[in-house]
């Protein structure tokens, strides 16, 4: 078995203890056993539970980033997988948002990701190593105003329609950043 493979395998088995449990009551011994693995295997894949958790926001992201930057969909229709994706895993969601606070929680941590990847994109297509501090600054509220109105809408109940969310989010984009969120092409 391939080391994403094994890594899939892992984070399936949590998301089925996560039915049932929060994130903070689910060991690593209940994931290992419920995929049949050793614990030393979960432990050559991820250092922890949380570390496994936001390897698959991470691999969602970059998969994201990469059809964005290769042009092969638009901002929009990315911020659209985007959110679906969360509506897939809410309970999963709304569980690892309820369930890690302070600098290591699963919100700082995806959003901190989220910012970086915004950041590595617009250098790629800006064609530049460095960005403005301004820019950088205005990257780093909008992944806060992204990942915060999202966990909203799905910790709420995901009363708007997602796509009117996803709209939303669009126009709600710093004017410094509007070029690189409205069409890559």
């Amino acid at each position: 078995m391939g080391r994403n493979d094994t890594k899939e395998m892992l984070f399936e088995a949590y998301k089925e203890l996560g039915k049932k449990k929060t994130l903070d009551k689910i060991t690593v011994r209940e994931i290992c056993v419920k995929c049949g693995v050793t614990t030393q295997t979960f432990y050559n894949h991820f250092s922890d539970k949380y570390d496994m958790i936001l390897w698959n926001h991470r691999k969602r992201v970059d998969e994201l980033a990469e059809k964005y930057i290769d042009g092969s969909e638009t901002f929009e229709e990315v911020l659209s997988r985007y959110v679906f994706g969360f509506i897939k895993y809410a309970d999963f969601v709304i569980n690892a948002y309820r369930s890690t606070v302070g600098q290591d929680s699963y919100m700082t941590k995806s959003t901190g990701y989220l910012a970086d990847k915004i950041k590595e994109i617009i250098r790629k297509l800006a064609e530049t190593e460095s960005l403005p501090e301004e820019i950088d600054f205005f990257i780093e509220m909008y992944s806060i105003s992204l990942s915060a109105m999202i966990a909203k809408w799905i910790v709420t109940g995901r009363t708007m329609p997602p796509q009117k969310l996803v709209d939303l989010l669009i126009e709600a984009a710093p004017p410094q950043l509007k070029e690189y969120v409205t069409d890559n092409t």
